[in-house]
């Protein structure tokens, strides 16, 4: 027997991406691709009373806020270069999958959907 989540229907998507281009809901983790993150750590946390996308280096130091807005941010995930991130939101009205740049800057949606999308994940060579 199969049941479904109890959120509804779970809908898989697979984006791909050219080149180096191009983060799942509750609860945060951390994330982070072995050599390649040089060392640096990508994780949700609502230190500003909302869940925003940090970054700080392995050994603690160096905390960073890579996304400041209302919405949720969640479930960050490295690109195998280390130089993108993917994670969730639900800045549009519901949660879509996005990327940025490691920096936090160049916020772009991949997804478009009115239901929830999540889980993002990255193929070796480095597509989403």
């Amino acid at each position: 027997m199969i049941c479904a989540p109890p959120w509804g229907r779970v809908v898989p998507i697979v984006v791909t991406l050219v080149a180096a281009a191009c983060t799942s809901s509750s609860p945060p983790a951390a994330a982070a691709t072995p050599g390649s993150t040089q060392g640096h750590i990508a994780f949700a946390s609502d230190r500003a009373g909302r869940r925003d996308i940090d970054v700080m280096n392995a050994d603690g130091t160096g905390l960073r806020q890579l996304t400041n807005d209302a919405a949720k941010d969640v479930g960050p995930v490295w690109s195998p270069d280390g130089t993108k991130i993917a994670f969730n939101s639900d800045r549009d009205g519901n949660f879509e999958i996005y990327v940025m740049n490691a920096d936090g800057t160049g916020v772009k949606r991949l997804t478009d959907n009115p239901t929830d999308d999540g889980l993002p994940a990255w193929s070796p060579a480095g597509g989403a």
